[in-house]
């Protein structure tokens, strides 16, 4: 397996609040059962109050990861899975 690409498309956040977001692949390249291919976003989240004063921000981190189980001539069988780091 190879990733080529990640991305944060789909982010939002509901007006007046934002969220900044970044992607990258950190581990691109998984040719053996057992490997895996990783990817990370990493957020920046700001509560906006009334009058546009900042309330907070949290930052957030989110890894994928998609590991090769089982690779067969005609396909193969994948786990992906998700953290959540703050």
């Amino acid at each position: 397996m190879t990733a080529t690409y990640a991305s944060v498309a789909g982010t939002s956040a509901w007006f007046p609040n934002t969220v900044d977001g970044s992607a990258q692949i950190t581990d691109s390249t998984a040719y053996k059962e057992g490997y895996d291919i990783n990817a990370q976003g990493d957020y920046k989240y700001a509560a906006i109050g009334i009058g546009g004063s900042g309330i907070f921000n949290s930052y957030h981190t989110i890894v994928s990861s998609v590991k090769l189980i089982d690779l067969k001539s005609n396909g193969a069988t994948v786990r992906v899975s998700f953290k959540h780091l703050y």
